[in-house]
C-alpha cells in the first residue's frame, strides 16, 4: 500500500509541491495548450514602457460583442507579466492599460481603454506615434463661430491619458501638442 502512496507523492511533486498545486498545473498547462481555440483569440502587438518595444503577444478578449469598444477586458496567457501603461494594438486601435488584475487563478487580466487621439509636439521624431486617451472630464473649451461654421483654433484643456516612456518624459507643464496630425 505504501508503494502506492509514494508513487503517487512523487507524481504531486513533479507537477507541484502538493495536490492544490498538482491541479493548478494542470489546469495552466491545459489552458496554454487550448488557449487559440477561443473565437475571441487574437495575437496583437504590446508596447511596452519606458522605450516603446513591441513584443507579439496571445490574448482573449472578454467583451468582444461591446458595441462601443470603448473599453476592452483582456485575458492573457497563464503567467504573462502584465503592468498599467502598457498599449494592446488589436488590429489598427490602440489600447491604454488602466487596471491589471494579476492574482487571478489561471488567467492575468487587464482592463484597456479605447486610445482615439495621437499625439505629435516639436521634437517628436516622425516616426513615433504616442497613442492618448482622451476621458470625458475637460477643463472646457472655447472657439470660434463664424456663419454657423466652427473654425479650428481652438483653446482647450482636458486630460489625457498616455504610457510613460522616454517620449512622454519630454513633456513639460504648458506644452502644446497637435492631435492626430491635424495641423503640420
Amino acid at each position: 500500500m505504501s508503494d502506492y502512496l509514494d508513487k503517487y507523492r512523487n507524481r504531486l511533486w513533479k507537477k507541484g509541491t502538493n495536490y492544490t498545486k498538482a491541479i493548478t498545473n494542470n489546469n495552466i498547462d491545459f489552458y496554454n495548450r487550448h488557449f487559440h481555440e477561443d473565437e475571441s483569440y487574437h495575437v496583437v502587438h504590446r508596447i511596452t514602457a519606458p522605450n516603446m518595444e513591441s513584443e507579439m503577444i496571445d490574448v482573449r478578449i472578454a467583451n468582444k460583442n461591446d458595441t462601443n469598444n470603448k473599453n476592452m477586458m483582456f485575458l492573457f496567457r497563464p503567467q504573462t507579466e502584465i503592468t498599467v501603461g502598457d498599449i494592446i494594438q488589436l488590429d489598427e486601435k490602440r489600447y491604454y492599460l488602466i487596471q491589471s488584475i494579476q492574482d487571478n487563478l489561471l488567467s492575468p487580466m487587464a482592463l484597456g481603454i479605447k486610445c482615439n487621439k495621437r499625439l505629435k509636439w516639436e521634437g517628436l521624431p516622425n516616426d513615433i506615434i504616442i497613442p492618448v486617451a482622451p476621458t470625458s472630464s475637460s477643463y472646457g473649451a472655447k472657439g470660434e463661430v463664424y456663419n454657423n461654421d466652427q473654425i479650428s483654433d481652438f483653446d482647450s484643456r482636458g486630460i489625457m491619458s498616455t504610457q510613460k516612456n522616454k517620449y512622454t518624459d519630454t513633456i513639460y507643464n504648458g506644452m502644446r501638442f497637435v492631435f492626430n496630425h491635424s495641423k503640420e
